[in-house]
């Protein structure tokens, strides 16, 4: 089996594990762009900022209520993407972020992957099929 690995951004205090992702919008102006994700496994769902999703087209789907790390429920847009991460499709709903320009991928998409955070090497690594 192959390995796709990616080096940890040095961008946060610690360093933390990124991949590489391709996002293709479900519209008919739907485009493709090749996109960092920050790795989080203690997200329940994978967020995309609400301007990149308007870049690549994405539709939008649904409202959904989420709790955040505070507690406090809020109401947030969904929109269908096509998240390509090793060469395998991931069509998900994402939850759209209203403000800052980091992509979090969450566990929605996490725990369908073979991934490992080697944080001694600073390295994520991804098993391709």
């Amino acid at each position: 089996m192959k390995q796709l690995s990616f080096s940890y951004s040095k961008q946060y205090t610690p360093s933390a594990p990124i991949i590489e992702i391709e996002a293709v919008g479900h519209s008919n102006v739907a485009r493709s762009e090749r996109l960092i994700a920050l790795v989080d496994s203690g997200a329940d769902n994978t967020m995309f900022p609400s301007s990149i999703l308007q870049r690549i087209g994405a539709r939008y789907v649904d409202m959904v209520r989420m709790r955040g790390v505070y507690g406090q429920a809020q109401n947030f847009e969904l929109f269908r993407v096509l998240i390509t991460i090793a060469e395998q499709p991931f069509p998900i709903d994402v939850i759209a972020m209203p403000e800052g320009d980091e992509i979090i991928l969450g566990r929605d998409i996490l725990n369908q992957l073979r991934i490992t955070l080697d944080g001694l090497a600073l390295e994520t690594m991804i098993e391709k099929n």
